[in-house]
């Protein structure tokens, strides 16, 4: 959900979500684990160690991150509510549940300790990584399918690309696989290839944030959108989300929400 701002804005957005995970914590346990990690991501940000795997604990559940950035995203869940702004896309026991984008896991653990089943979809390997260690740390492996691959319009193979090494604004564009032993090279999967593997009949919850590629995600839905009753997407220019408002509406799903969060950056609600 985050782009890139200016230094200044960074930290005062680092200290806001610091403060609200300090107020917000269970217990002093947590709030002193919360002290560490970000001492030591000052301590990285000045160059002093390498920048490491940790396991943040908050509210019971277990992070595994390596950036605070990483932990704004659980500020984004549990203080600005971003994907469940509607009450009837908050967790719920029994739902299954689609995350498009996983990052390090904190939408999928959400839903997945308060008994959803879930597929997260994460390409970026280093995110994944901390995907399935934070899914493992929760012990919600029964619950949690999780794949490093990306979603798009099409079957095929595209190329990851993120800004300054930050994870949250990871993106993956499609490419023509035509250069064997691009290291950069990710699986690109239709989101109706993965419902089908699933076996699902139908899908409570579809969360996308992919940056910039929403339309494509749900291009290539085409048959599985009509089995999904609630959508709540990420869009990145006003484009989009024209071009994702028409697919969600043609398949019968109708606008809840729209809510602008900062220059044509916001979120979409849609629901059958």
């Amino acid at each position: 959900m985050l782009t890139e701002a200016p230094r200044w804005r960074t930290y005062v957005g680092v200290l806001r979500d610091l403060a609200f995970l300090m107020t917000a914590a269970d217990g002093l346990a947590e709030r002193v684990g919360l002290v560490r990690f970000y001492v030591r991501q000052f301590l990285w940000n000045a160059g002093i160690g390498a920048r490491q795997d940790v396991a943040v604990r908050f509210r019971g559940l277990v992070y595994v991150v390596a950036h605070s950035i990483e932990l704004h995203a659980v500020a984004e869940v549990h203080r600005d509510k971003c994907y469940s702004r509607h009450a009837d896309f908050l967790p719920a026991a029994g739902r299954t549940v689609v995350d498009i984008g996983g990052n390090v896991g904190v939408f999928a653990i959400f839903h997945a300790s308060r008994g959803a089943r879930v597929l997260s979809i994460e390409p970026n390997p280093d995110a994944y990584r901390r995907l399935e260690a934070t899914v493992a740390a929760n012990g919600l492996d029964d619950r949690v399918t999780a794949l490093n691959v990306a979603v798009g319009a099409h079957n095929g193979t595209g190329r990851l690309a993120v800004p300054s090494g930050l994870s949250v604004l990871g993106a993956v564009r499609p490419i023509d696989r035509s250069s064997p032993g691009d290291a950069g090279a990710i699986e690109m999967v239709t989101l109706d290839e993965l419902i089908a593997d699933r076996g699902w009949r139908s899908v409570d919850v579809l969360k996308v944030d992919v940056e910039g590629g929403e339309a494509d995600v749900l291009r290539g839905a085409g048959s599985a959108l009509a089995s999904i009753r609630r959508v709540v997407l990420e869009y990145h220019t006003s484009d989009l989300l024209g071009e994702c408002r028409a697919l969600l509406t043609r398949s019968g799903l109708h606008e809840l929400e729209e809510i602008p969060m900062a220059a044509a950056i916001g979120m979409l609600y849609a629901a059958r």
